[in-house]
């Protein structure tokens, strides 16, 4: 507490200590302007989407475990999309503190993640156990290929299956 009272004691201390809280919001916007290492595009839409939510006007070093709670709480998703946010979230977290000395606390984000599995607000995805027959893609494919003759303008799904399938990207993925 003595060290604190002596850090805090030289001059523009106490400024230097208000400014360097910032909100979520900025140490999102910092992160993702500052990351050399490419930001995917789930990855950047999830952050920006996190901006739009009460807990990134807050202050970093008021945010505790029961308010990310409360934001993974307020998700209308999936499980496994609340999950998502949470593990890009950690990623702010993990490097707020050391970085930039900003005061968010990575345990506070561990704990919440803990509670939010613990109370299934976040789980794992549900590993895919059925693939399509070779029937039903023959059935597929044919449908689309007669679709294409009738209306040549339309989408050539029949090869957006076939790639589909050899490419293993998310249908998200696929058209972007």
């Amino acid at each position: 507490m003595k060290k604190r009272e002596r850090e805090l004691a030289k001059p523009g201390a106490i400024a230097g200590a208000i400014a360097a809280d910032p909100t979520l919001a900025k140490a999102i916007d910092r992160y993702t302007e500052e990351s050399i290492k490419d930001i995917g595009h789930t990855k950047a839409l999830v952050l920006k989407a996190i901006g739009n939510y009460d807990i990134a006007n807050m202050p970093c070093s008021t945010i505790k475990s029961k308010d990310i709670v409360a934001f993974l709480q307020s998700l209308t998703a999936k499980p496994q999309t609340v999950g998502n946010y949470a593990s890009h979230l950690a990623a702010i977290f993990a490097i707020a503190r050391p970085m930039w000395d900003y005061r968010l606390d990575e345990q506070e984000m561990k704990d919440a993640i803990k509670v939010a599995r613990r109370m299934g607000i976040v789980s794992r995805s549900i590993q895919r156990n059925r693939r399509p027959t070779l029937e039903e893609l023959d059935q597929l494919l044919a449908h689309f290929m007669e679709r294409r003759k009738k209306v040549p303008q339309a989408m050539p799904m029949h090869k957006v299956i076939v790639f589909a399938l050899f490419s293993a990207r998310r249908q998200e993925r696929l058209l972007a």
